[in-house]
């Protein structure tokens, strides 16, 4: 009920162009929120699961229009001339899928493009709807939804419960 409730506003609030995050206490659940909500997208015809598609880390697909997220940093991976490099947490927007399965990205807070390899997309690469409370320490985001179980201690809960500027 909770998991649905979220779910439920988290396309309320990108459906009105704010970025949004689902957060969760356990990796399980995380992996759940990122299929359930990719699967909402699909529905509303905002991604095309007949296309092309990237092989993820987790056995994810990804098609062009996902939100993806980097697991590894690889200074190798380079963005806007050399400025940035890709790192563990970055999200990043799936532009343009490759028939070699490899993955033209855009950087969601920066606007910088790269060509991902399918190896790294499929050993690094999740789908970035919904984030462990961990990982969203330090995220700001416009609205954050919070899924917090007997496991979420206070510290975690204030993590999760304080990521949205606007709401939470």
């Amino acid at each position: 009920m909770m998991t649905s409730a979220a779910l439920r506003a988290w396309a309320e609030d990108s459906a009105e162009g704010k970025t949004s995050l689902l957060v969760a206490s356990d990796n399980a659940t995380v992996a759940d929120l990122n299929a359930r909500a990719q699967a909402m997208r699909q529905a509303t015809g905002e991604l095309d699961p007949h296309g092309r598609h990237a092989v993820l880390a987790d056995h994810a697909h990804a098609w062009t229009g996902d939100v993806v997220v980097t697991r590894k940093n690889d200074r190798r991976l380079t963005v806007n001339n050399g400025r940035d490099f890709v790192k563990n947490g970055d999200t990043w927007t799936v532009q343009k899928v490759h028939r070699d399965g490899s993955a033209v990205l855009r950087h969601q807070h920066h606007g910088g493009q790269l060509t991902m390899s399918p190896s790294y997309l499929a050993e690094h690469t999740q789908l970035g709807y919904a984030a462990s409370i961990h990982r969203a320490q330090g995220a700001t985001v416009d609205t954050a939804h919070a899924i917090l179980d007997e496991r979420t201690d206070r510290p975690a809960a204030y993590v999760a419960t304080s990521r949205g500027r606007e709401s939470n």
